[in-house]
């Protein structure tokens, strides 16, 4: 089979710009995408109803780069009117000093924490309700790695916490090193773990 000229001219474009983002340092998403972002958007009902089942608690973001969840947490009325909920960002140093800024401008300084990875898996939280958020990193970890964040992770909840995860399950731009979890695989990793029955939507 022959592929017209155009065809195949526009698939060596995508074959060259996938290889360029193959091996291009992949950026962090900054805060301001925050209202935009479909993704993020899709899941906020989620967060919301998790918000609501209780009057106050904390959230924690783990891998929180330039602190984009607590972006949309300051619009969502569920978080931003209620101040007994708190905001924890946790990633590298260097990213911590971006989420302070961020919330700096939000002004909500006053309810948001930040803990450096380290601090994370050697000082367990011990709030009485917690929501611990994990978006865009498990694709980024090797496998061993991803074993010890939902290690770290799970043993902080309580039955009526909640861990929300979303990822990619297929890259859109090539990421070196990187490689997506299919949704079956996910959830049964997470049914391996101890959750009884996890919600996956894809």
């Amino acid at each position: 089979m022959k592929l017209e000229a155009s065809t195949e001219a526009e698939i060596g474009k995508r074959l060259v710009a996938y290889a360029k983002n193959y091996t291009a340092r992949q950026l962090v998403q900054e805060a301001d995408d925050a209202l935009g972002d479909p993704q993020l958007g899709s899941i906020a009902g989620l967060l919301v109803d998790a918000l609501l089942a209780t009057d106050a608690g904390r959230i924690y973001d783990i891998g929180a780069g330039q602190g984009t969840l607590l972006a949309r947490l300051a619009r969502l009325p569920a978080f931003a009117s209620r101040p007994e909920w708190r905001y924890c960002a946790i990633d590298f140093e260097e990213e911590l000093d971006v989420v302070h800024k961020v919330a700096r401008q939000l002004r909500l300084t006053a309810r948001t924490d930040e803990l450096t990875i380290e601090q994370f898996a050697s000082e367990p939280p011990s709030d009485a309700r917690k929501i611990i958020f994990c978006r865009n990193v498990l694709h980024e970890l090797k496998i061993g790695e991803t074993a010890e964040l939902l290690h770290n992770a799970t043993r902080l909840l309580g039955p009526d916490d909640t861990l929300l995860i979303q990822d990619l399950v297929r890259f859109p731009e090539g990421e070196q090193n990187h490689h997506c979890w299919t949704s079956e695989a996910l959830r049964d990793v997470l049914i391996e773990i101890g959750f009884l029955d996890p919600l996956v939507y894809e």
